[in-house]
């Protein structure tokens, strides 16, 4: 930032002056629209009064400044240049005046009357200088609206436009002071409009003055502000350019006005004075800048001498200072070597200090830490300042501390170097640390201290110990283990043998320390040898393999055994011993022989329990589908019986109904002929029952009654036909009556539902001639693939849309011939899914089944199997695949040989 200056200061202080000023100028006015004084609104009788709209402006346009200035201030001690972007209170100001001499222009434009001109006070008719009650002139509304703008510009740092619009306003508040210094009417009003008051023009100059220096050293004041040549200059000449002009005016115009000469000469006289005294001034100016300029050569030839001068006593200091310079350059250089060494060298220390793990420390002849390693302070829970000073005392517990203090007192007693252990509690946690501690000499060689060096040894004394304590668990291991174990040197020598392979041995595990395998087991030895040296040579262990023999203290009886030989590795990898364990599994062979005949027994058993089984499970499956079939039977033969009789009497009684019903209508037809005219209450009845209609639909009722009787009969007669309750024994029948009746039951599943659409069924009966066989058991075959086949079906047709359901509809056909005159095949085929051949292969197992659970029990088809197959000697297959649809071929033979 520019640092200020007096040509900087005073226009600053004037600018805020002049706010001020003009704020007490608006509130005097407004004071006296208030309280109606009138030298307050005009200051003389008969001049234009200040009008309550501009003494309001006034106030906010200074109270505008005043506050830029606050602002200004209070930024630049701060030091903040940074552009505000939100609008603080002057700018608010600021706006409100620009609104104000803008809405008056608008009023004075279109002839318009806004209702701002007396908003607050009314303005008395007929007031001087006035074409609108309490309205300013024009030439105040344009001033407020260009000295608003200036302050809003300046606000946004937009100096040079605001300072053009200041100068704007200074022209109009000028103008209307030599409108009334000169006495000229027009210069500051119209008799048409209203004029601008005496204190409104001051007010105008004292206000554009004051934006215009508010910012002296931005814009278009940098140049009056200057301390060149051209700023001396200005601030010289501007006074008297506008001064001197105006007063010479008046002064002419007092002539003209005193009728001493006229407007031409008048006008000849201002313009000879102003050439006058302006080329004065210019001299006088210039006279005055040759002055500063030679001054200015002076002062720049004594500055030279004196620079020259200075430069020669500095080169001979410069010269002196160099050869000085150079000693100290070299002196440091030195020194910068030493420091780098012992930097190098300390750092090398610290590093070493700081980098360990163990703790080290230095102590003085009281015990007190002179110096400690981080390591040792953070394990304390202090850090190395707060070790400095205190002795152990103070950071170990009171349990400890006096223990090593009194080490300490003692080596430093002794001067020799020690090695020990000391146990130290850490957080109620015991601590082993090994400790190096030597006494600490001064380089007089007195001893001034102890210097020590610790280690946490505890989690190797924990390791000893657990070492310790397996060693011990192995050994108890190894004695009492029940298999035989040992270990053996390369020499095949014994190392290393538990009780129980001593034992095997027959003799005791000191017998066995140190002697060789030949030495022990001479009659075994040389074929255990060549397997154990196989296993040290290949470094590949032999495991589980089984041996047997006779013990040497047990003769005669072959005992078995389970050994394992494996290598035991040095430390370069290589076998440098061997390891064997041998268990006796005599007893274990002994069972495993029992359990195998009895294997071999009860695997002989299972067979003939599983085809028991299987038997067992085909004839319940038979005999609870034969009861279920019996039962049903049962059922349909009693319900065909019981509905039977009733239907025989209704279908027996129709043909006497018929006549009667005949009779009876005939008989109302001649009583109608004979009697057409009866009497009211009977014609009434006769239209009540619709006798004519009930005459006509009666005998259509009958035949309808006479068409379900007969339905009755023959569902009844396909009831009995399935059922064959009274045809169990074999018998010759019609395999096509059987057929028929079994679709009669089924009826009802074919027929097209909201759940599944209609079934055709397709007939393609054969010549066939009756048939031995039981017609009982074959209808309920008939009855299991035939209900299988619209169940596929449903399944079927549940995956597939409307329209593929439509282009290929569902359909079963039957089909039967005779082959070879003695044997008679039935063909069941629909046009389902089909099924994969995995499925095929299974489809005749008893309790087999693909549907969901809950509907089928996989029995049907094993039954119709055994029906078809052992009970009638024929063959029931399946031809089928997946998308093709299935084909049930049912062949028995005409006659049945007994």
């Amino acid at each position: 930032m520019i640092k200020k200056t007096e040509f900087i200061e005073f226009p600053q202080s004037y600018s805020r002056k002049a706010g001020i000023i003009v704020t007490l100028i608006g509130c005097v006015v407004l004071l006296g629209w208030i309280l109606d004084i009138t030298a307050l609104k005009s200051i003389l009788p008969g001049l234009v009064s200040m009008k309550a709209n501009t003494s309001i402006a006034f106030i906010l346009s200074g109270l505008s400044l005043c506050l830029w200035h606050d602002a200004e201030h209070r930024r630049q001690k701060a030091k903040d240049n940074r552009r505000k972007s939100s609008f603080d209170l002057s700018q608010v100001l600021a706006i409100i005046v620009i609104l104000i001499g803008l809405l008056t222009l608008i009023e004075y434009g279109f002839g318009w009357n806004l209702g701002i001109d007396e908003l607050l006070f009314k303005d008395p008719a007929g007031a001087v200088g006035t074409s609108a009650p309490g309205r300013m002139s024009p030439n105040s509304a344009l001033s407020f609206f260009m000295l608003g703008s200036a302050l809003l510009l300046l606000s946004k740092r937009a100096y040079r436009p605001a300072q053009c619009f200041s100068l704007g306003g200074f022209l109009i508040g000028f103008l209307g002071l030599l409108g009334y210094i000169y006495g000229i009417t027009s210069l500051y009003g119209k008799s048409y409009n209203t004029g601008v008051a005496l204190h409104t023009a001051i007010a105008f100059i004292l206000l554009s003055t004051g934006v215009l220096f508010a910012c002296p050293d931005r814009g278009l004041m940098t140049v009056v502000t200057s301390d060149k040549a051209g700023g001396l200059m200005v601030r010289r000449m501007s006074p008297a350019a506008i001064g001197i002009p105006s007063v010479l005016g008046w002064f002419i115009l007092c002539g003209y006005q005193s009728q001493i000469y006229d407007s031409e000469l008048g006008l000849a006289l201002f313009g000879v004075f102003n050439v006058v005294i302006f080329a004065f001034l210019i001299w006088w100016n210039a006279r005055f800048l040759n002055a500063v300029d030679s001054q200015r050569h002076r002062a720049e030839a004594a500055l030279k001498q004196v620079n020259q001068e200075l430069e020669d006593r500095v080169e001979e200091r410069t010269i002196e200072l160099s050869q000085l310079n150079e000693q100290l350059h070299q002196r440091i250089a030195e020194r910068q070597e030493t420091e780098d060494e012992l930097q190098i060298s300390y750092n090398l220390l610290n590093a070493v200090i700081e980098g360990t793990t163990d703790i080290i420390f230095i102590k003085d002849l009281q015990g007190r830490y002179l110096m400690i390693n981080s390591t040792g302070a953070n394990l304390l829970g202090k850090s190395v300042e707060e070790m400095i000073g205190k002795d152990d005392s103070e950071v170990f517990p009171p349990e400890v501390a006096p223990q090593l203090m009194e080490t300490d007192r003692r080596i430093m007693a002794s001067g020799t170097t020690q090695t020990l252990e000391e146990i130290v509690y850490i957080n109620n946690i015991a601590v082993t640390y090994l400790s190096t501690k030597n006494i600490y000499r001064d380089p007089q060689g007195n001893v001034i201290g102890l210097i020590g060096m610790s280690r946490d040894i505890s989690d190797r004394k924990a390791l000893e110990k657990e070492l310790a304590r397996r060693e011990q668990l192995l050994n108890s291991f190894i004695s009492v283990a029940p298999v035989g174990l040992c270990i053996l040197d390369d020499q095949m020598r014994y190392l290393q043998i538990n009780e129980a392979l001593a034992h095997f041995n027959g003799l005791s595990v000191e017998e066995h320390l140190g002697r060789s395998l030949a030495e022990v087991l001479p009659d075994a030895a040389q074929a255990i040898e060549s397997t154990l040296r196989k296993v040290l040579t290949t470094g590949e262990a032999i495991l589980n393999m089984e041996t047997c023999g006779e013990l040497p203290g047990n003769p005669g009886v072959l005992m078995h055994w389970l050994t394992s030989q494996f290598p035991i590795p040095g430390e370069d990898g290589k076998p440098m011993a061997l390891g064997a364990t041998v268990m006796d599994i005599t007893a274990r062979k002994q069972a495993e022989e029992a359990r195998q005949e009895k294997e071999v027994q009860l695997k002989e058993k299972n067979q003939q329990l599983e085809y028991t089984l299987q038997e067992l499970q085909r004839t319940q499956g038979q005999l609870i589908q034969s009861e279920k079939m019996s039962s049903l039977g049962q059922l349909v033969a009693g319900i065909a019986h019981e509905i039977n009789n009733p239907v025989n009497f209704i279908f027996g009684n129709l043909t006497h109904v018929r006549e009667y019903t005949q009779d009876l209508l005939n008989l109302l037809r001649l009583y109608h002929q004979q009697y057409p005219n009866s009497t009211p209450e009977i014609q009434e009845e006769i239209e009540a029952i619709d006798l004519d209609f009930m005459m006509e639909d009666f005998p259509n009722l009958l035949s309808s009654m006479k068409v379900g009787a007969d339905r009755i009969r023959e569902i009844v007669l396909s009831l009995r036909n399935f059922s064959r309750i009274d045809e169990a024994e074999m018998k010759a029948v019609d395999i096509h009556e059987g057929i028929d009746s079994t679709l009669m039951i089924l009826h009802n599943r074919l027929k097209a539902k909201p759940d599944h659409p209609n079934i055709e069924m397709i007939k393609e009966y054969g010549h066939l001639p009756k048939v031995e066989c039981y017609a009982g058991q074959l209808n309920q075959v008939f009855m299991n693939l035939l209900a299988n086949a619209i169940d596929a079906l449903d399944e079927y047709n549940k995956q597939r849309s409307l329209s593929e359901i439509k282009a290929n509809p569902s359909w079963i056909k039957i089909r039967t011939e005779v082959l070879e005159c003695d044997r008679v095949v039935i063909k069941i085929a629909d046009n389902g899914s089909g099924m994969t051949e995995a499925v095929r292969q299974q489809l005749f197992n008893p309790f087999f089944t693909t549907k969901a659970i809950g509907k089928g029990t996989g029995l049907g088809l094993a039954i119709s199997y055994q029906i078809v197959v052992e009970k009638h000697n024929g063959q029931l297959q399946c031809l089928s695949a997946p998308g093709r649809g299935a084909e049930f071929i049912i062949e028995i033979p005409l006659r049945q040989i007994v």
